[in-house]
């Protein structure tokens, strides 16, 4: 197999989190936006919160009916992201996830707290979600999600809360965070005439696909956006098996090594628009300034005219 087919891997490290931690624990980055982590100690100590809204973000119910954080409503993955004019994990229309904001007794006066059951992509998409609705301030990803608070031996439950509905509506959209095909294009023209001056681009999917060696799941053309650098979502947590994220050091750098510059913006972008929220929750994590090309490589590789760099052919090629 070809170097450019071999799997991603990064040593794990440890990264630690709360909202609201004394000033003594924070970390010298000041960029950093600390509020959207919170460790499973904090969250044990807020569980009872009445501010505290705690999302279970699952692809289905049943890992949720099994058992669930204490009073976590449950939030399904076809409330954020659906199928648009043939292209998968678009964002749903604005009244539907007005409706599911309302639905969940979200508003404006509520902090968020938001896992999945061990991926950390569900939860991202929904953060990505919340802060395209203009609620991203109000919410945080819980650090190690549900296989940490399981392994720390935390209290769970089996029972579904009662939630009143909420008259939320959102003051704004912040419809700048989403990137658009059109934007895509412009900026692969830019960078190819050498007049480029925008913000890097990120391709959160596996080296394998982003070097074209397998193309995945309706993606008609193998390989990658011309431009952009490879950074695989996995490459943000520990392990797969306590999902934390790595420490500040080792994301600044992971970043910086993908061309981002200290508080700069970012374009993000995967298969499908899915995991690319991870990037997007790490960068502004960071205190980038992510955005995210919704249609991602899916909707890229299905143009007629869009170009496609595939090194693994280029390699491979006599």
């Amino acid at each position: 197999m070809n170097v450019h087919c071999w799997a991603w891997t990064l040593a794990a490290g440890l990264a630690g989190s709360a909202w609201a931690a004394p000033a003594a624990t924070q970390p010298a980055d000041a960029q950093v936006r600390r509020d959207m982590l919170v460790s499973a100690d904090w969250l044990a100590a807020h569980l009872h919160d009445p501010e505290i809204v705690v999302l279970h973000v699952g692809r289905k119910r049943t890992g949720y009916d099994t058992a669930h954080v204490p009073g976590a409503r449950y939030l399904d993955w076809s409330d954020i992201a659906q199928e648009r004019e043939g292209v998968l994990n678009e964002i749903p229309p604005v009244e539907e996830l007005i409706a599911t904001v309302q639905k969940l007794g979200i508003d404006e006066t509520k902090r968020i707290v938001i896992y999945d059951e061990g991926e950390v992509i569900p939860a991202a998409r929904a953060y990505f979600v919340l802060d395209y609705l203009g609620l991203g301030e109000r919410a945080a990803l819980l650090d190690g999600h549900w296989p940490q608070w399981k392994a720390q031996g935390r209290p769970v439950s089996t029972e579904e809360p009662r939630v009143q509905a909420s008259r939320w509506r959102p003051q704004r959209l912040r419809e700048e965070l989403v990137v658009s095909l059109a934007e895509m294009r412009e900026w692969v023209e830019r960078k190819a005439d050498r007049s480029h001056t925008g913000p890097p681009v990120i391709d959160a999917r596996s080296e394998n696909e982003y070097a074209g060696c397998t193309a995945g799941e309706s993606v008609p053309r193998a390989g990658h956006i011309p431009g952009a650098h490879n950074l695989p979502s996995s490459g943000n947590l520990t392990s797969k098996e306590v999902p934390t994220f790595r420490g500040v050091p080792q994301l600044r750098k992971m970043y910086a090594q993908a061309g981002a510059e200290p508080g700069g913006k970012v374009i993000v972008y995967c298969r499908t628009g899915a995991s690319a929220s991870l990037d997007y929750f790490t960068a502004k994590y960071l205190g980038y300034q992510p955005r995210l090309f919704d249609g991602s490589f899916s909707q890229w590789s299905a143009q007629p005219d869009t170009p496609v760099v595939n090194t693994a052919a280029t390699q491979t090629a006599p």
